[in-house]
């Protein structure tokens, strides 16, 4: 019998092959397995390693372009792979998919290796569970070690390229980040995150909030599952008494006099924020909105600002232009 990696003799008439591919949040690598039959009944050793050897490389591909679906199989983790790439990044807006990424880093603690087609309600009650007690906490803090403040400082424009301008001010302000920023930075260094960083344990329960914002991605991948047709039925619509009720609180906001004495303190910096302050509280406009204003948005002669985009800053891609977001005016 020929020796192959990754194959392995089930029967005379079967095998079975195993693809390593991605990392799984517990840093495992990712395994995928698919079973064949010969294509003949008597094949010489010679043979059967050709055609396995042709199989592997097909398979492989199938792995690594995101084309190899077997839904009896499927891990959760593996199912949200796919809606990030074949909906989330097209469909959505970057800040959102870098936002849901956050969410899923999360979810896929508890659900990661499960089998799609295997999670009942039973599992959401738990995740959210482990959720609401603080149970998943991947937001540890991460302080930079002092010996490291000079190297941060001397290459904080390449880290920009990495995590985002203010999370690196952050740190060089003496604060600490969160473990996926510290993970980065650590990578583009070539350093341990343990060499580069102090960790300290957080305490603090997520608020509920943030419990909301999972469970509707949760139920929106699970959605989704069902109109592709991996899922029967949406196992988050069993554990709708789980859902987090979030009291909407009145949205802060300046009033008159504190308005007109944020307008006084502005006189004494630089006029461009003079004038973004002023287009910000006179035009009711978002911080977004203000970023991406340009000359040819502005009609001096009918006084008329157009507001078409919206700025935004995306960690690994930078800045990007949007369109706003659209307000309902109700008539009164």
């Amino acid at each position: 019998m020929f020796k192959m990696k990754n194959y392995e003799e089930l029967s005379k008439n079967s095998y079975r092959l195993t693809v390593y591919y991605g990392y799984k949040t517990n840093g495992q690598q990712n395994r995928y397995r698919r079973t064949f039959k010969w294509s003949k009944e008597k094949l010489t050793d010679n043979q059967k390693e050709k055609e396995a050897r042709a199989n592997y490389q097909e398979f492989k591909r199938e792995v690594e372009n995101g084309t190899y679906l077997d839904k009896g199989d499927m891990t959760f983790e593996h199912f949200t792979q796919i809606w990030l790439s074949d909906y989330a990044v097209i469909k959505l807006a970057p800040k959102t998919v870098e936002r849901y990424k956050s969410l899923l880093y999360r979810i896929n603690e508890e659900l990661g290796e499960l089998k799609l087609s295997r999670i009942e309600p039973i599992h959401i009650i738990k995740l959210m569970n482990a959720l609401s007690e603080g149970g998943i906490r991947t937001d540890n803090k991460y302080a930079l070690k002092e010996e490291y403040l000079q190297f941060i400082k001397e290459n904080k424009k390449k880290l920009y390229e990495i995590v985002n301008e203010r999370t690196i001010s952050n740190i060089i302000k003496g604060r600490a980040t969160n473990k996926r920023a510290a993970q980065k930075i650590a990578e583009a260094s070539n350093k341990k995150v343990t060499t580069m960083f102090n960790t300290e344990n957080s305490k603090d329960k997520l608020s509920k909030q943030t419990l909301l914002h999972h469970y509707k991605l949760l139920n929106s991948i699970m959605n989704k599952a069902v109109k592709w047709r991996y899922l029967l039925n949406n196992p988050v619509n069993g554990a709708n008494d789980y859902c987090p009720h979030v009291e909407r609180d009145e949205k802060a906001f300046l009033n008159d006099t504190e308005i007109k004495r944020m307008l006084k303190l502005i006189e004494a910096e630089p006029l461009k924020y003079q004038v973004a302050v002023y287009i910000a509280v006179l035009g009711g406009l978002r911080l977004g909105e203000v970023i991406a204003l340009k000359w040819a948005d502005i009609d001096f002669e009918c006084n008329i600002i157009s507001i078409s985009k919206a700025g935004q800053y995306v960690t690994g891609i930078g800045n990007i232009e949007k369109a706003p977001k659209m307000t309902a005016v109700k008539d009164k």
